[in-house]
Formats: C-alpha cells, structure tokens, sequence
C-alpha cells in the first residue's frame, strides 16, 4: 500500500513538473516570438520615410514588447525585464516625438537593446536547464548576425551615396559642355556671318532655335552628336549662302 501511495505521488510529481515546463517553454517562445516582432517593427520604423509611418511601426513594435515585459517578470527574469522595460521607455519617447529624425534616433537606441534582452533571457532560462553554454552560443550568433545587418546596412548607403555623386557629377560635366558648346556656337555664327557682311552678302545665318535645355535629359554622347551634326550643318548653310552671294 506504502509502495502504490509512493507510486502516485510521484506520478503527480512528475505530470506537475512536465506540465510546468511545458508552460514555461510556451512562455519563453512567446516572447522569443514578440521580441522578433518588435525589432521587425523598430526596422520599419527606422527605415521609414515619413514620421506617420515611423510612429505606426513604433506604436506596433510597442505591442510587441509590452506583454514580453509581463512575461519575463512573471518568470523571474529581471535583467531581461530590466532591458525590455528600458526598451518600452525608448518606444515611449519615439512615439512622443514630432520630427521624424528624433523619433528614428530612439527606435535605433531600442532595437540596440534586443541582442542583449534576447541573451539575458536565454541566460535566464538555461540557469534552470544547464543550457547556459548554448545560450551563449545563441547570444554570440544574434550578434554576429546584427553586425552583419547593420553592415550591409552601411554598405547599402554607402552605395546610393556614390549613385547620387556620380549623377550630380554627370549632370555638372554635360552642363559645363553644353554652355561650352553654346557660347562656341555663337561666336561661330557671328563669325561667319561679319564674313558675310564683309563680301556684301546680306544673308545673315540664322541661330539654332533648339531649346539648349532640353539637351540635359540626353546622354553626354548624344549631346556631343548634337554640337557635331550642328556645327557641320552651319559650315554648309555658310558656303551654300557664299555660292548664292557669288551667283
């Protein structure tokens, strides 16, 4: 009778702590879960282009984070709670914000404080399972892959940066060929047509009527073409008006 009583007990026992593990790894994944979330959202909201857009992702990633801070003093784990607590007053003050760049600047500060929430709560939850090492592990892995994100991050505006540079380059050379080749024009045509004068011949060349403007949208050797076929085209109505003046 002792041994079946003996037997039951620990049959409870043992339904009771796999129940309260089972419940306690539910919880943890929930909040591995919001805290992915919110640094979606903090993502968003630090790569938005307007500040309605970076408020609403600030205001979704506070959803998130809220009931991750809940969880985590339910379980006990303060440094975690300390962090994400630390992290809900950084959203806070983001969605206070009425400039776009200031409400940025906070979201970045809170998403800096992910990698660490995330490894304090694995710490956490390994000093009850002897994960420890693994959580470690995890935590050196997280911020790797952070570095890695804000590195291609980096990379990528350091890239569009260049893209604006050599455009506004490009555009300075074309426009300084332009106004080169215009004023060059000019004084061709003035030229030729004191030459004309000089030999009695009153048939003045007329100037090109093209809008010089309208050649900024075209590539630097279609402008080139353009300058060349024109300079040709003058060359021939001045000797075509020289054989016209001698007839």
């Amino acid at each position: 009778m002792k041994l079946n009583l003996f037997s039951c007990v620990f049959i409870l026992t043992s339904f009771f702590l796999f129940g309260q593990n089972e419940q306690t790894e539910k919880i943890s994944k929930s909040i591995n879960t919001d805290l992915s979330a919110a640094n979606k959202n903090f993502e968003k909201g630090i790569n938005s282009f307007d500040l309605k857009s970076c408020l609403d992702n600030a205001k979704k990633a506070y959803e998130f984070v809220v009931p991750a801070y809940n969880a985590l003093q339910k379980d006990n784990c303060q440094k975690a709670a300390d962090l994400i607590y630390e992290m809900k007053s950084e959203i806070e003050a983001a969605m206070r914000m009425d400039e776009h760049e200031h409400a940025k600047m906070y979201l970045a500060k809170a998403q800096k404080l992910i990698p660490e929430a995330f490894y304090e709560h694995e710490v956490c939850m390994a000093n009850g399972t002897g994960d420890l090492a693994i959580a470690e592990l995890n935590q050196k892995q997280r911020l790797l892959e952070q570095q890695q994100k804000e590195l291609e991050m980096q990379r990528s505006k350091i890239k569009d940066q260049l893209a604006k540079q050599q455009l506004a380059e490009q555009k300075l050379i074309k426009k300084r060929f332009i106004t080169k080749n215009t004023e060059a024009l000019e004084k061709t045509v003035q030229a030729l047509n004191k030459s004309l004068e000089a030999c009695d011949c009153n048939k003045p060349i007329e100037k090109d009527s093209k809008n010089f403007k309208a050649l900024n949208t075209k590539s630097l050797d279609e402008i080139k073409l353009y300058f060349l076929e024109i300079t040709k085209q003058t060359t021939k109505t001045y000797m075509a008006t020289l054989d016209e003046c001698d007839d």
